[in-house]
């Protein structure tokens, strides 16, 4: 931009496309090559004229070739995630809770608004039973409905609770049958609410702990 700063709307083109040819960490591809299948030519570059099947493909072999790119391209982002999650998971400790024991929920801003409208409420509740266990992600808990209307969670996984700025969201995952089980919670007089809970905002404790 040299010393005029106000010539910065002018780079942003040249910017974008730099970015868009550069190959990317995870991908090892560039944006051109996912989306297009060819890399652009830039007068720096020194290049053979394409193969011949690349600029004469019929259109069964030009979609059978995309296909397959970015099957490789998905492989590889899989690859890139799993080397990911295993250094950051590298001296995290797996939690899982069996059926009977009670836990703590995580209140979610997007999840629970009106009981996180205010800073100095409380980020947690419980402790709740676990009334069944999906996978290691994933419970089935027996929250009262008289404590929280119309708040069904159907969720298998999220961030951890202290990051409070960054929450990402959460793919909803339910059935029939799982949304009409409600069992009845002691101490209740109406039926309850069932919630599936990510396990990472759960701490356990046995059912025959004294509170």
């Amino acid at each position: 931009m040299k010393k005029n700063l106000k010539s910065w709307e002018e780079c942003l083109p040249h910017a974008e496309f730099a970015y868009n040819r550069a190959k990317h960490s995870t991908t090892s591809r560039s944006p051109f090559m996912i989306v297009y299948g060819f890399e652009p030519p830039t007068a720096l570059d020194i290049l053979p004229l394409p193969l011949h099947e690349r600029t004469n493909m019929d259109f069964d072999k030009r979609t059978t070739a995309m296909k397959k790119l970015h099957e490789d391209t998905r492989a590889t982002i899989q690859e890139h995630v799993l080397r990911q999650a295993t250094c950051l998971n590298a001296n995290k400790k797996e939690r899982i809770f069996e059926e009977g024991h009670l836990v703590w929920i995580h209140l979610r801003k997007e999840r629970f608004p009106h009981e996180r409208n205010s800073k100095i409420k409380p980020r947690g509740d419980g402790p709740f039973k676990v009334l069944k266990r999906i996978n290691n992600n994933a419970y089935v808990i027996d929250i009262p409905t008289s404590k929280y209307e119309h708040r069904e969670e159907y969720v298998t996984g999220g961030p951890t609770p202290d990051k409070e700025g960054g929450e990402e969201g959460l793919q909803p995952e339910a059935t029939t049958q799982d949304r009409h089980c409600r069992p009845q919670h002691p101490g209740t007089a109406g039926p309850t609410r069932v919630d599936f809970i990510s396990a990472v905002y759960l701490s356990s404790m046995d059912l025959d702990t004294i509170l």
